[in-house]
């Protein structure tokens, strides 16, 4: 694979993460009329049915489920939002740094060993920011249903 097709690659798998974030965070949206639609019709059945024992039980239960489950809606779109920002800027750098010291080899063959240490450590930076957004995934997963894993995007987008 020649530099220009990873390059390419790295852009189209970018622009796929960027649309899984942009897309939790537009259904925390609708996890927060789920929780408030939950939220009111439980208390209608408080009040019109008056419940006892499990039934109050499960009714009260699945109220303070769907709070925590709106929180984690939040988390989720804080997670998209970060990804979004630093996982562009991360891939950004490790092919600056790339071009950079693939010209400074080219001029000093002295300093081919350092240049290759350093452009180990950016790629293990980038990996690491490639696992954050592995992460960034599965909350995805977590609040839209969707494996978004293995997804990519047509060439022509």
């Amino acid at each position: 694979m020649e530099v220009t097709d990873e390059a390419d690659s790295l852009c189209a798998t970018n622009r796929t993460y960027s649309d899984i974030a942009r897309k939790v965070i537009e259904e925390d949206n609708d996890i927060d009329r789920l929780d408030t639609d939950i939220e009111e019709r439980c208390i209608k059945i408080l009040a019109l049915r008056q419940p006892a024992a499990i039934d109050l039980r499960f009714i009260t239960t699945a109220i303070k489920i769907t709070g925590h489950l709106e929180r984690i809606g939040d988390m989720a779109v804080n997670i998209a939002e970060k990804v979004r920002q630093t996982e562009q800027v991360v891939d950004d750098l490790n092919e600056q740094i790339f071009r950079e010291l693939l010209t400074f080899m080219m001029e000093d063959s002295a300093s081919i060993h350092r240049a290759l240490l350093i452009m180990q450590v950016s790629e293990n930076m980038e990996r690491i920011a490639d696992h954050a957004k592995g992460i960034a995934d599965m909350v995805a997963y977590m609040v839209t249903g969707l494996c978004v894993r293995h997804q990519t995007r047509p060439a022509n987008e």
